[in-house]
């Protein structure tokens, strides 16, 4: 009784008084619930008070809201209405920029373990959330599992709301994968809204969001993204809906800036009078500036996009603290434009050859480098962290770009080394600290990662449910356990650890006899379509700019092609030659540059569709079988900062050779592999240690010995697909579970097909199989290009492995051994073929021991010192 009638009180000062002055007489009927002790009354004032309030102050909401959950948990009530109120304060904590405490709210509601409506909208408000912070995979995690549940609860209204924002994440992904996803969430609303009503402001956002994906790079078509938006302005004048209108005419600006249409202009200016955040739209009109070559006009445009985007902060031209910026700050969109400001800096050198303006561009980089830093540090899954990556390299190919236009040899080599592999070397370092914490969180840290890649593998085969909430419940599990940890381990310095190592730390490693081929080449951008080169010796450094021929990616992707045929015919061969040596002489452009190589090991850093590319086979003279490798011996890294920090890691295995050959398969139609049981058994000759033939080369004793032996050799088949695996005698090892195993090996030999192959991830590299075992430990690989003969493969590594056992490089004895395989072979079995497919990866040190043979020697010593005593002890007792 007491409640309803505190009710119509309520009701009429709301009725008749403004917020503020409604806040006064609330606050007062609020006391006298509480003297009445009336607390359910109460609950129900704070709580419809703080709805009514959110569209007028969304502080004094958040305030009313947080009354409403203190009065709950004193009286230790958690039910629907609980969890409807936390739903609540963590929407207007999301609205008023406070994503921390929003998150807080919503993981309290879809974690209470309870199936129902408020559950799986909490996970799709976390995944939203995770939007707004750039962990786009994360984000997609959370919106994957409520969706799954709000379609188990056939909730079509909120399927169509979450389905929409889904696709926003996909769009921001921006790989085919992700618009193929975000396509097939449109084209679920748009069966869904057949079935139900959909909103006004739902059918905005649908032909909006498919404008946006027609207008794509990768899907796009100007006439169909144009009929959505233009559908979209139509239905949005209709309903006088002004900011979907803003929003529609920016997107058509953008567009028409694409097909440079000078009708972007007009669209883009007609946004500026709908939109309340008009970040994007001058972003848009700084690019149309720059396509007509108006620079001081995109300058100021862009400026006002960073200063709208960080709250007025000051911009121009001055250091942004990245670290302090409001939690409201769109992050990608500011790396975006200060990325483009950078860019129109350049420029406006170009156009006027003043320095300073590349000066500035320098320092925007240094900018866009700490929001590249932040997003990567901020971001928890690996895919997150990975698509920054790729979003880094525009980044610094730029900043190489700048280098070479100011001749800077130590800049450039800066740049190039920050665009490689910067998350492989925050993996291991983290591995790393990893073992210093006690045995047992290592053992269930192992066993989160190992169960969570084995569920990964199923889903593949088993896309259902059960799996995929499987799936998320363990990751949900293991970052609770990684949060617990934190406090055992020592903090790390993300920026330090992933800082290459300048041009004068290279050098000072570097031997007389070594020269470093450091690359940077991306096809798409507008900065690096030449592909640039550091050659750098001990005493020299040569930054080269070639521009390639319009046929030089057709002539990389015909050579490979040609490198895994062997020659059938003359024409055959004469083709190889030419298409090879005109390749080396884009690839190696100047006589100073023969001049410098010649004779000299070269360590390839590659890059691009170079990235898995075989230098060994290039022909140095025209209409000849003079390859490369016979004047030089070649290998190559993911990095230059890599491989050093990687060969100074202290590896101590206890044994010397561990040799896995299956031989015979009897699952996935794999063929047998008879001339593998003798390769390993003569590369066991040359070492001592163990073999696993047959039914015992199994996964599980290769990932029970794989850490305990300096040499790693596997004969068997693999495939470097969307799931890298290699083949054991009972099952199959995926890159994901390599990731999770451990090796101290100087060198692992990958005696399989495709080995070296894998996705190339821009900024990071091949996502290879090799690149698994450089994550697990291993120091050096030897690993295959393509399906090669296994017996000329065979022969090939007898050869290198007697020669590495005589002293060579691991680099010297590969060409050696190769070289002794042209000498013994002719016609068709001299293709490149059958040899070159091996290719050493990583270090490339001059020896290789293991503490099984050390402890020999030990042995040797102490029983000579032995002996000598008991000689020299009989010839004093002689004496006495």
């Amino acid at each position: 009784m007491y409640s309803q009638h505190y009710f119509d009180t309520y009701k009429g000062i709301v009725d008749n008084n403004d917020f503020r002055q409604s806040e006064i007489r609330i606050d007062s009927l609020l006391n006298s619930l509480k003297l009445e002790n009336d607390m359910q009354g109460f609950i129900a004032i704070a709580h419809k008070f703080s709805i009514d309030l959110r569209k007028n102050s969304i502080e004094k909401a958040i305030f009313y809201a947080n009354l409403e959950i203190e009065t709950y948990n004193q009286l230790c009530i958690d039910d629907e209405n609980f969890r409807n109120a936390l739903f609540n304060l963590g929407r207007f904590y999301y609205t008023n920029n406070q994503f921390s405490e929003s998150l807080d709210c919503f993981k309290i509601v879809a974690y209470a373990n309870v199936d129902d409506n408020f559950t799986a909208r909490a996970y799709c408000q976390i995944g939203k959330i995770y939007t707004v912070l750039g962990d786009y995979y994360r984000s997609v995690l959370y919106y994957e599992k409520g969706l799954d549940d709000l379609a188990i609860l056939n909730d079509r209204k909120n399927l169509i709301t979450h389905y929409l924002n889904v696709a926003t994440v996909y769009e921001e992904i921006g790989t085919k994968e992700s618009l193929d996803e975000m396509l097939f969430s449109l084209l679920k609303v748009d069966s869904l809204s057949k079935i139900v009503q959909i909103k006004e402001r739902d059918q905005y956002i649908l032909n909006n969001q498919l404008g946006d994906y027609y207008n794509n790079d990768l899907t796009f078509n100007y006439k169909i993204s144009k009929k959505h938006y233009k559908k979209t302005i139509a239905l949005a004048q209709k309903e006088k809906s002004t900011e979907v209108l803003g929003a529609a005419y920016n997107n058509t600006g953008l567009l028409l800036n694409k097909i440079k249409n000078d009708s972007a202009y007009i669209y883009l200016n007609k946004a500026l009078d709908y939109i309340d955040e008009p970040e994007y739209t001058y972003q848009g009109l700084a690019d149309y500036a720059y396509v007509n070559q108006d620079y001081k006009t995109a300058i100021n445009y862009i400026n006002q996009s960073i200063e709208y985007n960080i709250e007025k902060q000051k911009s121009k031209n001055e250091f942004i603290d990245v670290a302090n910026l409001p939690e409201s700050t769109d992050h990608y969109l500011l790396l975006l434009s200060i990325y483009r400001k950078a860019t129109i800096l350049v420029k406006k050198f170009e156009a006027n050859n003043e320095i300073e303006p590349l000066n500035l561009a320098l320092q925007n980089l240094k900018v866009a480098d700490s929001i590249i830093l932040f997003l990567q540090n901020k971001s928890q899954e690996e895919s997150s962290k990975l698509h920054w990556r790729t979003e880094a390299s525009a980044v610094y190919t730029l900043g190489v770009y700048i280098a070479e236009l100011l001749n800077d040899e130590n800049l450039a080599f800066s740049y190039i080394e920050k665009n490689k592999t910067s998350l492989l070397k925050e993996a291991i370092v983290k591995n790393t600290v990893k073992e210093q914490i006690p045995i047992r969180f290592k053992d269930r840290d192992f066993a989160f990662r190992k169960n969570i890649s084995k569920i990964k593998i199923d889903l593949v085969a088993n896309n259902t449910k059960k799996l995929r909430d499987s799936l998320f419940f363990l990751k949900l599990n293991y970052e609770d356990f990684q949060d617990s940890v934190k406090i055992l381990m020592p903090p790390i310095d993300l920026k330090e650890i992933t800082k290459p190592l300048s041009l004068k730390e290279v050098k000072d490693k570097m031997d007389d006899n070594m020269i470093i081929v450091s690359q940077i080449w991306n096809k798409n951008d507008e900065f690096s379509k030449d592909l640039f080169t550091l050659w750098i010796s001990k005493n020299e450094t040569i930054l080269h700019k070639q521009k390639l021929s319009p046929n030089f990616e057709n002539s990389i992707l015909t050579l490979k092609n040609l490198l895994t045929t062997p020659f059938t015919t003359k024409e055959s061969q004469t083709k190889f030659q030419n298409i090879s040596h005109s390749l080396y002489k884009q690839l190696f452009a100047t006589s100073s540059i023969k001049k410098m190589v010649k004779g000299k090991h070269l360590l390839i850093v590659p890059d691009g569709d170079l990235q898995n590319f075989v230098f060994d086979a290039l022909i140095t003279t025209n209409n000849s079988n003079d390859y490369l490798i016979k004047t030089n011996n070649i290998s190559y890294a993911n990095s230059v900062s890599f491989l050093y920090k990687n060969s100074e890691r202290e590896r101590i295995a206890k044994n010397g050779f561990l040799g896995f050959a299956p031989i015979k398969y009897d699952y996935d139609k794999l063929s047998n592999l008879p001339n593998s049981k003798n390769e390993i058994e003569n590369s066991y000759r040359q070492f001592n240690g163990h073999i696993k033939l047959g039914t015992e080369a199994t996964k599980k004793e290769f990932l029970k010995n794989s850490n305990n032996f300096n040499i790693i050799h596997l004969a068997t088949h693999a495939d470097a697909g969307e799931q890298p695996w290699i083949a054991f005698s009972d099952n199959k090892i995926y890159l994901n579970e390599l990731y999770n195993s451990k090796n101290q090996a100087e060198l692992v030999v990958l005696s399989a097909c495709n080995t070296s192959l894998g996705e190339t991830a821009k900024g990071e590299g091949v996502l290879s199989l090799t690149r698994g075992f450089f994550y697990a430990g291993a120091n050096s690989v030897i690993s295959n290009a393509w399906e090669a003969n296994d017996k000329s493969t065979s022969e090939i590594l007898q050869s290198f492995y007697k020669y590495f056992k005589e002293g060579m490089s691991k680099a010297k004895a590969l060409q050696s051994a190769k070289i002794d395989y042209l000498k013994n072979h002719s016609l068709s079995e001299s293709s490149p073929s059958y040899w070159a497919s091996l290719l050493l990866v990583g270090g490339y040190e001059e020896t290789i021991t293991s503490n099984e043979g050390l402890s020999f020697l030990i042995i040797i010593i102490g029983s000579i010192i032995f002996m000598v005593f008991m000689f020299f002890a009989k010839k004093i007792q002689l004496k006495i």
